[in-house]
């Protein structure tokens, strides 16, 4: 693997870009517990001026040009996207002075969303069971899945941004910007299946049967867990 140490952002930059949680990969399962971390260690960034917040390590594959497939990581870079979705609402809806009238553009353009020509397309693909929860959130409210904690996390950032007295320029340029991550890219050598099996040993345990499955989802191609 070669990596380094990046914005987290960056990793979401590109016209064309697809981040792709694969379909070997357990279903978001973060809490409000984790976004509120998340959130609290923003708002301390921005009060003592800190110009960094390490936020972790993020490892992927990339599979073409294209598409870089997530192997360990997708909570972080999962709550990350749901939170600068939240900034975009809370933006349009006027729960938060902006502070610059082109940045909810900004961010929906550059880190959520990218034109293929056929309709709308997210640059973040989680995995089928979120997919759906994921993409109801760029639609009317009404249709949104509120028994996905998908859902109720982007719920809980758009709570706090009513609820924060920084504008939306202050809480991306000096907050969410300078979260920072270890971003390893795995090389020719590397085995994704060992791989992620190594980062998620000291965490809980994976069943025989996830393994069985990774084993055999693993050799699909890109193409058969993005549509």
């Amino acid at each position: 693997m070669k990596g380094n140490v990046v914005d987290i952002y960056k990793a979401f930059d590109g016209s064309d870009k697809k981040l792709v949680i694969p379909v070997y990969q357990r279903n978001y399962d973060w809490t409000t517990k984790q976004c509120e971390k998340l959130f609290d260690d923003i708002v301390d960034m921005i009060e003592s001026s800190r110009p960094k917040h390490f936020f972790g390590a993020v490892v992927g594959n990339p599979e073409d040009s294209f598409t870089w497939v997530v192997i360990d990581g997708q909570q972080r870079m999962t709550t990350v996207s749901l939170l600068m979705l939240a900034l975009v609402h809370a933006i349009e809806a006027g729960d938060i002075e902006a502070g610059d009238m082109d940045l909810a553009g900004q961010l929906m353009r550059n880190y959520l969303e990218f034109n293929e020509g056929n309709g709308q397309k997210f640059k973040l693909k989680p995995v089928k069971d979120d997919r759906d929860s994921y993409a109801r959130l760029f639609g009317p409210e009404e249709h949104f899945n509120e028994k996905s904690k998908i859902t109720s996390n982007y719920r809980y950032f758009r709570d706090r941004l009513r609820k924060t007295p920084f504008d939306a320029k202050t809480l991306w340029d000096d907050g969410i910007s300078n979260l920072e991550v270890m971003l390893l890219d795995l090389e020719k050598q590397d085995n994704p299946q060992r791989i992620f099996e190594s980062l998620n040993s000291t965490g809980l345990a994976l069943k025989e049967s996830d393994k069985i499955r990774n084993f055999i989802l693993m050799d699909l191609s890109p193409v058969s867990y993005t549509h």
